[in-house]
C-alpha cells in the first residue's frame, strides 16, 4: 500500500448464510531516510561555475562603489528519481516513487552551491586590498566615524555573505531546504500517483511539485545577508574604500 485509508472484505457466513463486511483502518507510514542533505559551499575561481552553475557565475571586477558585487554565489537544484505501480492489492495501479537522487538527470550533475569573490579580496597584495587600511574603531566608532574597514575583514564578510551559514546566501539555503515542506528528497518520497494518470502524468506532477520547492528554495536563498562590511551580527566594521581616488573613507 502507498496510501492511508479504509480496508473492507466481504464475508459470506456459509452456504447462503448471511454476509459481513468488516473494516479497518490503514495508515501508511513516510519512508525514511530519503531526505537530502545540504552540499557544501564550493569556492570557484572568478567566473568559472562547473557542473550545473557553468556559465551562471559572472567575472567580478575591482568594485567602484556599493552597489558593486564584491561576490556571487549560484544554487542549482538536481534530482533524479524513478517510479513504479502498486500491482495488486487496495491500491493496485497506484504510482509511487522507488528511488530518488540530488543528480539531475539531464547531465548528471549534481545539486551545486558555488560562489566567487573578487580576485582583489583573494591577494593581499592587491591594490584596492591593502587601501582597505582597517583605520575604523568598531569598540569605539566615535574616534574615528569615517574609518575604513580592513582588507582581512572585508574579505571575511564577503565569504560570510556568500558562504556563511550564519547571514550567508549558504545559511539561506540551508535553512530551506532543511525544511521537510521544501526537501526534494522528502517531497519525492510522498508522492502517489492516482491509476487514472498515465505514466507522463505522473511524472509531470512529481517534477511540478519538486520544481516548486526548488523556486521556494531558491528564493529563500536570494535573500540578502548584512552587508560585507557588517559582521554576521550586523555589527559596523568600516567603510569600504573605492577607487580609483581611494578617498571614500580615511
Amino acid at each position: 500500500m502507498v496510501t492511508s485509508g479504509t480496508v473492507s472484505v466481504k464475508v459470506s457466513l456459509g452456504v447462503g448464510g448471511n454476509s459481513q463486511t468488516p473494516t479497518a483502518n490503514v495508515t501508511v507510514n513516510l519512508r525514511t531516510g530519503w531526505a537530502f542533505n545540504s552540499v557544501s559551499p564550493q569556492k570557484v575561481a572568478n567566473g568559472s561555475g562547473t557542473g550545473l552553475c557553468t556559465g551562471l557565475l559572472p567575472v567580478l571586477p575591482t568594485p567602484t562603489s556599493n552597489s558593486s558585487d564584491f561576490g556571487q554565489f549560484c544554487y542549482q537544484g538536481g534530482w533524479t528519481y524513478h517510479f513504479s505501480q502498486v500491482s495488486g492489492g487496495p491500491n493496485n495501479g497506484y504510482y509511487y516513487t522507488t528511488s530518488v537522487s540530488n543528480v539531475d538527470g539531464a547531465n548528471g550533475n549534481p545539486t551545486a552551491f558555488q560562489w566567487e569573490r573578487v580576485p582583489d579580496l583573494d591577494n593581499a597584495s592587491s591594490t584596492f586590498y591593502m587601501e582597505q587600511t582597517g583605520t575604523y574603531n568598531v569598540s569605539n566608532p566615535s574616534t574615528g566615524p569615517n574609518g575604513c574597514v580592513s582588507g582581512s575583514n572585508l574579505a571575511t564578510q564577503t565569504q560570510r555573505h556568500e558562504a556563511g551559514s550564519v547571514q550567508g546566501h549558504w545559511g539561506n539555503y540551508n535553512n530551506s531546504q532543511n525544511q521537510s515542506s521544501n526537501n526534494l528528497g522528502v517531497l519525492a518520497e510522498a508522492q502517489v500517483g492516482l491509476p487514472t494518470l498515465t505514466s507522463n502524468q505522473y511524472q509531470a506532477q512529481v517534477d511540478n511539485a519538486l520544481q516548486s520547492a526548488n523556486s521556494t528554495i531558491l528564493t529563500a536563498t536570494q535573500v540578502q545577508p548584512y552587508p560585507v562590511n557588517d559582521d554576521q551580527n550586523g555589527t559596523f566594521l568600516g567603510f569600504v574604500n573605492f577607487p580609483p581616488a581611494y578617498t571614500s573613507c580615511k
